[in-house]
């Protein structure tokens, strides 16, 4: 037995070698890691040395450069390079080091680097501590610029947040510690700071903020000025006191803690009242040209972390002085014509690229400087926003450009939760789209965004028609104007209609050339596709028909109008949203009065999109399409698009229904040799005719709820006003002024307003029982 086995073990097979020992892995990744560290250390070093080497070149000319860029202004220019705002705001007071107290030392250096004499122009404990505390998902980091880096900032004045813009900012701190010593780098730094209220360096922000010089500064006083240059324009103690005052006294605290001052001169400076100059001096400013557009353009920078305060930015814009002045004059003109309780309007003017060549938010920025073109939650849009449940309807297929749509009562549920119906007119069973949209019938429109889905009516607006910041409830009465809009979404939206499905936003600023002469381009890309082509001009042969035959018709003069008027029910918001060819215009009327200080909004009895605001449309656009130098032309019909029921293929021809025949095209806006728009007279329909005329029994004009008979077969001649006289001819047509929600004789409280033709005997009886002086 044992000699088998000793055989057996001597003719049996070596084991296989077992697999190397984890210590071997470790020393072959130990190995790689070693290489890999080194390559990247190398390829650091040398990119170090490149950003050193480039760094060199700088610092010999710090004086120079700094002058530089305090010396020139940032700049606001309009398209043709008009100066809009020039920001020369500077007020200094140079001072040598050997003239700066050791108090003001002292709290610069406890407020901004208090390791400043011993780093070499990076600190490392201050930067170790940043990536550690954000390791630990620490918001309060704190800061890791030293004074040093902080210079660099001001000469690499870019505003990019960047790996490669810190690098730069490194690079040149550790050159500018190398030639030049550490207490001219601490008077270059108190010397350039912006520290508030337009005072650049220490010396002048003691005068500004105290009214004295350095020497006569308080350790309290030294302490709040060192820290006003972290957010010099929101947190100086001429903007807030408290948070002044807060920062001080952590400024105190750090003084204390590394022994600048004793505990009593600590208790002292945190007690102390700060006693402010009276008044401030004066400081050169610029006055704002365009200054609602300015501001604007301001906010947006600001949105952008852009600071031009520091000087020597140019900031290229889309306005176009020449729309701006006919914006400026139209809105004025508006007023001037529009009822005593219209007291505020509004007028944005922009291109097919979404450009703003005019902002006009108000009559006069010296009373009021808001801009509710982009200011607060925005207004009611009323009926403008129904065309854009039409197209999202059409887009989504849910229904067809030559669908129709129900104009049977329909009912929702308030906010009490009680059952009532919408106000949208008498029941015509059902219309087509082109003509519930013309006449601005509610029934249809609330009725289209219910077989969509409010919430995807909502979701849809808001990707494709670019909503994002106006308030859009979740309501059946979303689409009749329930939630507010911003002005400069609803260009945007109705810039999809007038591109062919293609939305650009708005937008202001073209580019921004930065004090190194980095460029950054601001102006947005379109959205590809917001609606199909085909979606977008059915919706673009819709507006055109509210312009020729619906509320729209006050737009005629203006050469291929197309858009939609909006009134809201309690008349405190009536709108135009239209465009042409090559421009797009959104107005808005007002009433607003001031209550305890703040506005608040008044009825406009009267006033409606298609009286009022269609009316200013047209005399803005009028004028502007002259500059711009657009030409009349033809328009097709109404495209076959999207979901048809196969029983609404037999409504497949471009006409509105019968009861609501277009009126007959306008001649253009007529400006006279004065410059003064002339609006042409309305044309009737054909075979109309109105007062003083032949066959006119009343001799006068025909009024807001007038009737007219017209003659249209058979005989007895002539026309009727007033419903009467004229016998009974076969085929007479009525022509009535109806409101467009009860489909009764309009009063001059109705919001919207149709001109529409009856066969003799079926036109309304009665006035509209809806609108009142209620």
């Amino acid at each position: 037995m044992g000699v088998a086995t000793k055989a057996s073990r001597r003719t049996a097979k070596p084991k296989a070698k077992k697999r190397s020992p984890w210590w071997r892995r470790i020393k072959i990744a130990f190995a790689v890691f070693l290489i890999l560290g080194e390559a990247a250390f190398i390829y650091a070093s040398y990119e170090g040395y490149k950003r050193l080497e480039a760094a060199s070149l700088v610092v010999p000319n710090m004086p120079d450069i700094m002058a530089e860029i305090s010396s020139s202004p940032s700049q606001i220019v309009a398209a043709d390079g008009t100066v809009l705002f020039t920001i020369q705001t500077e007020y200094r007071k140079p001072v040598h080091r050997s003239d700066i107290p050791q108090n003001v030392v002292n709290a610069t250096l406890a407020a901004e680097d208090k390791r400043f004499y011993s780093h070499i122009g990076v600190d490392p404990i201050a930067i170790g501590r940043i990536l550690y505390r954000r390791a630990k998902d620490d918001g309060n980091s704190g800061g890791g610029s030293t004074l040093t880096m902080q210079l660099s900032k001001r000469v690499y004045t870019s505003s990019e947040q960047s790996l490669e813009r810190k690098l730069k900012d490194m690079a040149l701190a550790v050159q500018i510690e190398r030639m030049l010593t550490k207490d001219q780098i601490l008077e270059l730094y108190v010397n350039q700071i912006f520290y508030g209220q337009g005072a650049y360096g220490i010396q002048a922000a003691a005068d500004v903020y105290f009214g004295k010089k350095l020497d006569e500064l308080t350790i309290a006083e030294a302490a709040l000025l060192s820290r006003c240059v972290r957010r010099p324009s929101d947190e100086n103690p001429f903007v807030n006191m408290d948070r002044a005052v807060t920062n001080r006294n952590v400024v105190l605290k750090i003084m204390r803690d590394e022994g600048m001052i004793s505990e009593g001169e600590y208790q002292e400076a945190k007690n102390e009242e700060v006693k402010l100059r009276k008044e401030k001096p004066r400081v050169i400013t610029a006055k704002k040209t365009a200054p609602y557009f300015v501001d604007y353009v301001l906010a947006e920078l600001k949105k952008e972390g852009i600071d031009i305060s520091r000087g020597g930015y140019r900031i290229e814009t889309t306005l176009d002085m020449r729309y701006q002045e006919i914006t400026d004059a139209g809105v004025k003109w508006g007023l001037r014509n529009s009822p005593k309780s219209v007291n505020q309007m509004a007028f944005l003017l922009t291109d097919t690229k979404g450009r703003i060549l005019g902002m006009t938010p108000g009559p006069s920025y010296e009373k009021s400087q808001f801009n509710m073109m982009w200011m607060g939650r925005g207004r009611q849009p009323g009926s403008s926003f129904k065309p854009l449940v039409y197209a999202a309807g059409i887009e989504l297929g849910v229904f067809g450009s030559r669908s129709t749509i129900s104009t049977e009562p329909y009912m929702i549920i308030d906010d009490r939760g009680r059952k009532r119906p919408i106000k949208g007119g008498a029941n015509r069973g059902n219309v087509s789209i082109a003509s519930a949209l013309a006449a601005s019938m509610n029934t249809p429109a609330v009725r289209a965004q219910s077989m969509i889905g409010t919430r995807n009516f909502i979701r849809f607006a808001q990707t494709n028609f670019g909503f994002k910041t106006s308030n859009l409830p979740i309501a059946e009465t979303l689409v009749l104007g329930a939630g507010e809009a911003h002005m400069l979404e609803m260009a945007s939206a109705y810039n999809t209609f007038q591109n062919n499905g293609t939305r650009y936003p708005t937008y202001a600023i073209e580019k921004v050339v930065e004090p190194d002469g980095t460029i950054r381009y601001l102006n947005p890309n379109p959205q590809s596709r917001a609606l199909s082509p085909g979606t977008a001009k059915a919706m673009d042969a819709f507006l055109r028909g509210v312009v020729t035959g619906g509320t729209g018709r006050a737009a005629r003069g203006t050469n291929n109008a197309r858009g939609k008027t909006g009134t809201t029910s309690n008349n405190k918001d009536a709108w135009f949203c239209g465009y042409t060819d090559t421009l797009l215009g959104i107005v808005w009327l007002g009433n607003e009065v001031m209550e305890n200080g703040r506005p608040v909004s008044e009825r406009m009895y009267g006033v409606e999109g298609g009286k009022q605001a269609a009316p200013v449309w047209n005399y803005i656009m009028s004028r502007a399409q002259k500059v711009k130098g657009e030409k009349s032309r033809p328009f097709s019909g109404v495209p076959n698009v999207g979901n048809v029921r196969e029983s609404e293929q037999e409504n497949n021809d471009n006409t509105p229904d019968p009861i609501e025949d277009p009126l007959p095209e306008q001649p253009p806006t007529v400006i006279d040799e004065t410059g003064e728009t002339t609006p042409p007279p309305l044309q009737d329909p054909p075979g109309m005719t109105t007062g003083g005329t032949t066959g006119d029994t009343t001799g006068g004009t025909t009024g807001r709820n007038s009737t007219t008979t017209t003659t249209t077969g058979g005989g007895g001649g002539g026309s009727t006003s007033g419903g009467g006289g004229g016998g009974g001819t076969t085929g007479a047509t009525i022509y009535v002024n109806v409101c467009a929600d009860s489909g009764q004789k309009s009063t001059v409280y109705c919001p919207e307003t149709v001109r529409r033709p009856f066969s003799k005997g079926k036109e309304p009886r009665g006035v509209c029982p809806i609108h009142g002086p209620h």
